[in-house]
């Protein structure tokens, strides 16, 4: 398998926990305070 074949299945192989993906949202929202980000990591 080359790289590309490698890069096109990396999707299925590497998930992020949805908190990960929640807190990125948050993180990139400028209106996200901090107590709503420790909400989602409690």
């Amino acid at each position: 398998m080359d790289a590309k074949a490698y890069a096109k299945n990396a999707g299925d192989i590497f998930v992020l926990p949805e908190a990960v993906v929640k807190i990125k949202q948050l993180i990139d929202d400028s209106t996200t305070s901090m107590h709503e980000i420790a909400e989602v990591i409690n």
